[in-house]
């Protein structure tokens, strides 16, 4: 419908809906694109109240998907501050982003606004803000953050000592990433996080100071060693594990030191903990998995990724049954190199599992993998799968072609980097052409397939209109798999 009809119509309701139900409906359209074909229908009928205020920026200053269904501010200004205390009641939560002037972040709410601040990206220079860093950080607190992102930026990060001492006199505060930051003691956060109030937490690929005496900027190196969890900082987790309705922990590049006593407890937390929705472990050697009581229960966690973390294939058996009736949606071990009893136990728990993703990239695969794999996939609810960099063969690619014919719900796959010729190819292309369901992607980069035959398998591929994309040179980045 366009938008004269919408006002059309709009016309003929505005004496028959009242003002406040018009703006009420409003909150309900989930699609940006749809809410302001909404408010165009009403703008200028005088029923749309503060509404009208957001149509007016989004239509002559901003981009429209900042303002709904989340509020995305980037710059500040009286007009702006305004503006939000106007449109404040609609939003749970403004998203502030690079935006550091305090006084006129402390004016866009009331005190007694229930709305909350996030504030994607802290100053990490003298010069971004017009006061010192540390009386900016001594002020922050007088804010209503829920959320708070150290630092988007790896190579701009910097020291958190003034937010490291002002965190604890954040009440509001739910959420916290500190990714890329440079933190003197991780001991110091942990203590934090374990009394706080949090419920999400990231700290990933962070820094720590390697010698105080030297120059100030050779302290914070990046190539220096992990930081080290142990006995006493898993104390610190699962505390908070255990007391906080935790939902999102995301740890990269870290050391385990643990005891047998201290591994078991962290891991009978983490399996345990009933509100988690997402587990991210990334680029670290985690302490081998203790069978059969690790998974006594099926997982609770809907985002689970164990990447790079030197998972063996007992672990892989392991957490093969944690998985079965779990309500793991999507399960990350690429980079874990096992073997293939390892990936038949992953298979095997396919069709009683609710997976939707599976990231099996470089996990050494083989034929036999491959061939578990196929026997799951008619019987498994896989949306994507991901089977890049294990040098797969034409013979091992083969048992999942056969098995796509019946994988209805299959929609992209991953097979970049293997060693797939253009026979493989073919089979390939020919099994999609036979396939009655859709596949928006088929990834098959960096395989040995010939410039001169990527036309050919590209023409075969565009007379089916179920295969949206078969992506096979560098120059499809931009529709390549995640």
């Amino acid at each position: 419908m366009n938008n004269r009809r919408w006002r059309q119509q709009a016309a003929g309701m505005q004496f028959k809906l009242p003002p406040d139900l018009i703006q009420r409906i409003a909150l309900f359209i989930s699609s940006s694109r749809d809410w302001f074909r909404y408010l165009d229908a009403f703008h200028g009928t005088n029923t749309l109240g503060n509404l009208e205020i957001l149509w007016q920026l989004a239509r002559l200053h901003y981009n429209s998907n900042d303002f709904w269904p989340e509020l995305h501010i980037y710059s500040l200004d009286e007009a702006m501050v305004e503006a939000i205390r106007a449109v404040s009641m609609y939003y749970r939560v403004v998203h502030f982003h690079h935006v550091y002037d305090l006084d006129l972040l402390e004016r866009c709410v009331t005190p007694m606004s229930d709305t909350t601040f996030e504030l994607h990206q802290c100053p990490q220079h003298h010069h971004a803000v017009t006061l010192p860093l540390s009386e900016w950080y001594a002020k922050l607190p007088t804010l209503p953050i829920s959320h708070l992102t150290w630092s988007d930026d790896e190579f701009d990060a910097n020291p958190i000592e003034g937010l490291l001492a002002v965190l604890g006199r954040m009440p509001r505060l739910r959420s916290l990433n500190l990714d890329f930051a440079a933190v003197p003691s991780v001991a110091a956060v942990w203590r934090f996080v374990k009394q706080s109030s949090l419920t999400d937490f990231s700290m990933k690929n962070i820094r720590t100071p390697t010698n105080r005496r030297g120059d100030y900027m050779d302290e914070w190196l990046v190539d220096v060693p992990d930081p080290v969890m142990n006995t006493t900082l898993v104390d610190h987790l699962t505390f908070w594990l255990h007391h906080q309705p935790v939902q999102s922990l995301q740890l990269a590049n870290w050391t385990f030191e643990l005891t047998p006593a201290s591994t078991h407890e962290l891991y009978d937390a983490l399996w345990h903990c009933s509100t988690m929705k997402k587990l991210s472990f990334r680029e670290m050697r985690l302490p081998h998995f203790i069978p059969p009581v690790m998974f006594d229960v099926p997982i609770q966690i809907v985002e689970l990724e164990l990447f790079d973390c030197a998972l063996d294939t007992t672990d892989f058996e392991a957490l093969a049954n944690g998985l079965r009736r779990s309500k793991v949606e999507m399960l990350n071990v690429g980079c874990n190199v096992v073997e293939p009893k390892g990936i038949v136990a992953i298979a095997d728990c396919l069709s009683d599992s609710s997976i939707r993703v599976l990231n099996l990239i470089a996990t050494n695969l083989e034929e036999t993998g491959c061939k578990a794999l196929a026997r799951a996939l008619p019987n498994s609810h896989l949306v994507e799968l991901h089977l890049g960099m294990n040098g797969l063969t034409n013979g091992a690619l083969l048992h999942v072609v056969d098995a796509l014919r019946s994988s209805e719900h299959l929609r992209k796959l991953g097979l970049q980097w293997n060693a797939i010729t253009m026979s493989g190819a073919i089979a390939l292309t020919h099994m999609l052409g036979m396939r009655k369901f859709v596949l928006e992607v088929v990834d098959l980069r960096n395989n040995r397939i010939d410039e001169a035959d990527e036309a050919l398998l590209k023409t075969l591929v565009d007379s089916f209109d179920h295969v949206k994309r078969m992506i096979l040179t560098k120059r499809d980045r931009s529709d390549r798999l995640a």
